[in-house]
């Protein structure tokens, strides 16, 4: 009989350690014919832009909607509420609607070079080209103007009918008619950008991490001391991956939270109120709590260049083509009441089990 309780305590315990870690092993995958280039997520469709030249639109379940073969690399995309925006290594812009039906292709000076070179609100789609040309289009192929800088474009987005463009050097304002709000130089050439609705978060070739408001206004600079990688803004906070090995959790204020070696550098990082997620040189993915506690860790195939959390679910795309797809483990309060007594119960059992035996 005492073995007996022992052996049901330890299934008991592994199958409570089995539904917290479940998470850390994928729920399911999706393999494209070749690495993931681009890739976005918006209300359970994922959008995936593969070297292979096809457009690939997956639901949350990991089943593909529909794709497309462009022939060509698919470098940049961006998915709104009712279409998909692409930027191509052959110099072309399209869009299609959320059905897989394209709606036009415009060709261009040169193309996207950067994933976050293309932004699209179902309105307009500005385009910064590796040419140094900004343009933006509306939502029906229309031309609406193109401006020329002396550098490459890195990121665009559109926030409020305002156009914020980082290349190399500079941060461009503009409203949405062209005409130029704001010009930032910059101390130092962009290693890696982020824009979001309220905030502009840039790593420098001097190794320092420098955060402006959405106009532009220089909040603050840290000094990293080494590389960094992509960073990626919430409303609350800034995540940050440097070639330091290091995760840096910031508040927007420029508050560093904490920070976490990881003994590989940081290519890919986002986080959601709760988690974040980043992945590392040596293929490895990683789930953190925001207060710096590492929940689970996978090896991947490939590295995860691209990833995105939500406080249910994370993806994560690679370039040996793979999509994964993460749950998150919930537990609401009943449920690990009840877990909590439950284990107490057998806890008492198998101790009062313990105790006759040996009468």
């Amino acid at each position: 009989m005492k073995r007996l309780v022992i052996l049901i305590l330890i299934s008991f315990l592994a199958r409570c350690s089995d539904a917290q870690q479940f998470s850390g092993y994928p729920y399911w995958k999706y393999q494209t014919d070749s690495r993931i280039e681009s890739f976005q997520l918006l209300n359970d469709s994922i959008a995936v832009g593969s070297e292979d030249g096809s457009l690939y639109v997956l639901d949350i379940n990991g089943d593909l909607k529909w794709k497309y073969n462009i022939n060509s690399s698919v470098k940049s995309l961006s998915l709104a509420e009712n279409s998909i925006a692409l930027g191509t290594l052959n110099n072309k812009i399209y869009l299609f609607n959320n059905s897989g039906h394209l709606q036009w292709y415009r060709y261009v000076s040169d193309y996207t070079g950067y994933d976050r070179a293309l932004y699209n609100n179902d309105k307009y789609i500005v385009v910064g080209l590796m040419s140094g040309d900004i343009l933006l289009f509306d939502k029906y192929g229309n031309r609406q103007w193109v401006h020329s800088i002396p550098s490459y474009v890195t990121e665009t987005r559109i926030v409020n009918d305002t156009v914020i463009v980082v290349s190399d050097r500079n941060i461009y304002i503009s409203d949405i008619s062209g005409k130029s709000k704001k010009e930032i130089a910059l101390n130092s050439y962009v290693r890696s950008s982020c824009i979001s609705d309220n905030y502009i978060a840039l790593g420098l070739g001097d190794n320092k991490l420098y955060f402006y408001d959405i106009t532009g206004n220089l909040l603050w600079i840290y000094e990293i001391g080494n590389q960094i990688g992509l960073p990626y803004i919430s409303d609350k906070y800034l995540a940050v991956g440097s070639k330091d090995n290091y995760v840096y959790i910031f508040d927007t204020d420029g508050k560093l939270r904490w920070k976490y070696n990881i003994n590989a550098s940081v290519i890919s990082i986002s986080i959601s109120d709760t988690n974040a997620v980043l992945s590392s040189l040596d293929e490895n993915f990683y789930l953190f709590s925001l207060d710096g506690k590492m929940k689970w860790r996978f090896k991947s195939n490939g590295r995860i260049i691209r990833s995105y959390i939500t406080d249910t679910y994370i993806l994560g795309g690679s370039t040996t083509g793979y999509v994964y797809y993460f749950k998150i483990a919930q537990r609401d309060i009943k449920t690990s009441l009840t877990v909590a007594i439950i284990m107490i119960l057998i806890i008492v059992l198998a101790t009062v089990m313990f105790f006759k035996s040996w009468r």
